[in-house]
């Protein structure tokens, strides 16, 4: 099932990839994954909560809930991640009080990991 799950993301990559050429939101989505999520700075000495919205519409409704939490803890750092073009493309046109917002790596087993470590080494995710 993984195998299939693989090819299955590197398929659909790989016909985003195409669609690029000629569609506009397609190329917004392969620019926005360019940036390697290494270089991304998360704190150290905050608490770090991770919100992640597939596109605009699940960010605004998020957004309530992470301007109150912002609110109740302002020395908190959220980070948003979004999989749609649309919600980096219109987040900044929302009243937040978001620190860090970044497209969501494609879901591959070397991404997962890098992912992985900088969650750990940023104290994302924590064993309880």
């Amino acid at each position: 099932m993984r195998l299939f799950y693989g090819f299955g993301i590197r398929g659909f990559y790989v016909v985003m990839w195409l669609a690029s050429w000629f569609h506009a939101k397609a190329k917004k989505w392969i620019v926005g994954r360019q940036i390697p999520i290494e270089s991304f700075q998360v704190p150290q000495n905050k608490k770090v909560v991770w919100f992640h919205c597939a596109s605009l519409g699940e960010f605004d409704q998020g957004l309530p809930v992470m301007n109150a939490y912002k609110e109740a803890f302002p020395d908190s750092f959220l980070m948003v991640t979004f999989f749609s073009p649309s919600g980096m493309e219109f987040y900044n046109k929302r009243d937040h009080q978001v620190d860090l917002a970044l497209y969501l790596p494609l879901d591959t087993k070397i991404k997962a990991k890098i992912c992985g470590s900088l969650q750990s080494a940023n104290g994302i995710l924590r064993k309880v």
